[in-house]
């Protein structure tokens, strides 16, 4: 099954605003990067399950405006372990 990464930048005025709209969706896992707190933050969402696609597809037009320059998504698959 897919997991979706979307990370980007977030303004530290904006991010009271942005959580807001992010506590709507608990089952996105999110993070921040350690130690960027009076700059920009860098900010992850981990997407996973059956509507990985779609929730990470929903959340792009609702985290724009808050975004600090564009949103980087990243898909990965799990890796199959070969019997042995």
């Amino acid at each position: 099954m897919i997991e979706i990464y979307v990370y980007y930048k977030v303004a530290p005025a904006r991010v009271e605003a942005l959580h807001a709209v992010l506590r709507a969706w608990p089952q996105v896992r999110l993070m921040r990067r350690d130690g960027e707190l009076g700059e920009l933050q860098t900010w992850m969402e981990v997407h996973t399950g059956p509507d990985a696609e779609r929730t990470a597809a929903a959340l792009d037009g609702l985290v724009g405006p808050f975004v600090e320059g564009s949103r980087q998504v990243e898909r990965f698959l799990p890796v199959a372990t070969p019997a042995p």
